[in-house]
């Protein structure tokens, strides 16, 4: 509920003074295009000096959630922004078991200029969207009458200008940690806190979402956007009993494809009707990507608007009107997939590290190396780590 606004170096090192100050110097960029949980993998590398097409202006969002319902028939009311009811110490209370500022979703915003450095909001103890005596938003549930908040909630946004600019955004709601407690409102004592979304139908114990945007060809401004969307331990309610309680489940996809949906339930004991989406993707203006984990659409009668659940957006803008190009990163889930993935990545390593020209300084060679084997075995790890679980046999 109360966001905490920070920046900080990407390596806690001043930049590095150019060693032939009377000549441009090239940069040396390499991007890693892959999924939240790092499956797949390519790599995107450019050589850049001064070009007519960079990038002069740059957008980046993140956001843990945004909602907006009306109920019986009534105007929509929004959840999440400052100033709206539940994240606005002004305002009264949203719901009888609700606070002031509860509801305040931790959002970042990139200046047009960009920042190198990541711009970041963390709400520690999570938030409700509350409707009266409903929450539609929150964690999964515990022991309480009303639901619980969310898991913690962390944003992050960053992006440069210039030839070969780039944006990158992430959101991540978490478990609550283990031991963790909150106090409901209107009861005396603390109570067990699970966090994760909730309370219903969509409960997971975790999602991640991510964009990024990037020019990859400084002389035309064509660029690349890419997003992704992870679900831990997701579960969808597609009917329930009398009681609310869900009788038909469906499980969400772990890493689904872009714009997965709609899938469609029935909240049986009072009617309602919605649908739902997996990992949307919002393509449709050049050198821009806004990537949403889950959406869901609350039909009516009784609730009618949008549930936006870990949103991101990149973008990159420059005076060269190139092209766009998307890239789909969906994770593979079989061990054959897996197999496959490992042995792409190391091609395009394999590939980036052999397309390095001789002639970039030394330096810069040796620190482009470094930082491809890196994300190397950061990949390796990561692919290997599910293929636990996806195939046994492999050590």
């Amino acid at each position: 509920m109360n966001d905490t606004v920070e920046k900080y170096g990407p390596d806690g090192h001043p930049p590095a003074r150019d060693v032939c100050p009377t000549r441009p110097r090239r940069r040396l960029r390499v991007v890693a295009v892959t999924t939240a949980v790092g499956l797949a993998g390519a790599l995107v590398v450019g050589l850049s000096g001064p070009s007519g097409a960079t990038v002069t202006t740059v957008s980046g969002s993140a956001t843990g959630y945004l909602l907006s319902v009306g109920l019986f028939g009534g105007p929509a009311s929004q959840r999440g922004p400052a100033g709206t009811p539940g994240c606005d110490p002004n305002l009264p209370p949203p719901g009888p078991n609700s606070t002031r500022t509860e509801g305040c979703s931790p959002t970042v915003s990139l200046p047009s200029s960009g920042s190198a450095s990541p711009i970041t909001a963390t709400d520690a103890d999570g938030v409700r969207a509350v409707y009266g005596p409903a929450v539609i938003f929150g964690g999964r549930w515990s022991w309480s009458i009303s639901a619980p908040p969310s898991g913690p909630i962390s944003v992050s946004t960053q992006g440069t200008t210039g030839p070969y600019g780039s944006v990158a955004s992430s959101v991540s709601i978490t478990r609550a940690p283990s031991g963790a407690t909150w106090l409901p409102p209107g009861e005396k004592g603390s109570i067990w806190w699970p966090g994760g979304v909730g309370p219903g139908p969509v409960v997971a114990d975790g999602v991640t979402s991510g964009c990024r945007a990037v020019e990859t060809n400084a002389s035309t401004g064509s660029s690349t956007v890419f997003g992704w969307t992870a679900i831990n331990n997701g579960r969808l309610g597609l009917s329930t009993d009398q009681w609310g309680d869900p009788v038909t489940i469906e499980p969400m996809p772990a890493s689904p494809r872009p714009n997965d949906g709609p899938h469609r339930g029935v909240l049986t004991n009072v009617g309602d009707s919605f649908e739902v989406f997996y990992n949307e993707q919002d393509t449709s203006v050049p050198g821009s990507i806004t990537v949403t984990a889950i959406h869901m659409r609350l039909l009516g009668p009784i609730a009618v608007g949008d549930l936006y659940i870990g949103r991101t957006q990149c973008s990159v803008r420059g005076g060269g009107g190139g092209s766009t190009t998307t890239m789909a990163t969906t994770a593979p889930m079989s061990c054959a997939e897996l197999q496959a993935s490992l042995a792409r990545m190391n091609a395009a390593v394999d590939a980036a590290e052999a397309s390095i020209p001789f002639t970039v300084p030394r330096e810069l060679q040796a620190a482009a190396l470094a930082d491809l084997e890196r994300i190397r075995a950061q990949r390796t790890a990561e692919i290997k780590q599910a293929m636990g679980s996806a195939c046994p046999s492999v050590p």
